[in-house]
């Protein structure tokens, strides 16, 4: 039988066509596997979320000055306890990232005090100057954060202690290199954290 090269061209086009698919099919398993495995994370988050708004989510009642049932004793040696920022909508959340890891509760049962936080302000403070080679003089925005805290007794919503906390003002530094700042640079402090929280939480507790 004689050969013919439209045979030998059909053959190749075959094989690529039948290697193509498998190819494909393992592609798109891929694919859906990624987005099945997004989507389970996402479900899990949620689930997390509505468990823990179940769990903490009636302590706001304690920022309010309102008994919260379940929870647990005050005082004791050790309180154990949960924080609550209010929104600017009037809701309040958990800010379990707050909470030193040696006094935050596991549950509702073991919280006995907790940490109010109104909403963070931020504070303008003294401005960055800095002059260049030329004398020029350069100036800079500066500010840190403040928070109202409040510590109040879990189970009935009694006040302990309430004062402002502050995030650290950020140092006027020139840049790594030693230079001015580009313009419109802002020396912009972090928020109040668990480094402001947690000396704060030991001297409002009274001592046992």
């Amino acid at each position: 039988m004689a050969w013919r090269p439209e045979a030998a061209t059909q053959g190749a086009v075959s094989s690529g066509a039948s290697g193509r698919g498998p190819r494909l099919f393992v592609s798109i398993g891929c694919a859906l596997a990624l987005s099945l495995g997004c989507c389970g994370c996402l479900v899990w988050a949620v689930i997390q979320g509505q468990a823990d708004r179940r769990e903490f989510g009636p302590l706001e009642a304690s920022c309010r000055g309102v008994a919260t049932p379940g929870t647990g004793a005050y005082p004791v040696p050790a309180p154990r306890a949960q924080a609550m920022r209010h929104r600017s909508d009037g809701s309040w959340t958990r800010e379990s990232v707050l909470i030193p890891s040696a006094s935050e509760s596991d549950t509702r049962a073991d919280t006995n005090v907790v940490v109010c936080l109104e909403p963070e302000v931020v504070v303008q403070d003294d401005p960055c100057v800095f002059s260049d080679v030329m004398m020029r003089a350069h100036t800079f925005p500066r500010n840190h954060r403040v928070v109202h805290a409040r510590l109040v007794v879990a189970a009935t919503g009694a006040p302990l202690f309430e004062s402002d906390l502050a995030s650290p003002v950020p140092a006027c530094t020139l840049t790594s290199t030693g230079l001015v700042p580009s313009d419109g640079t802002v020396y912009d402090g972090d928020s109040v954290g668990r480094d402001q929280l947690g000396p704060w939480m030991q001297a409002a507790l009274p001592p046992r």
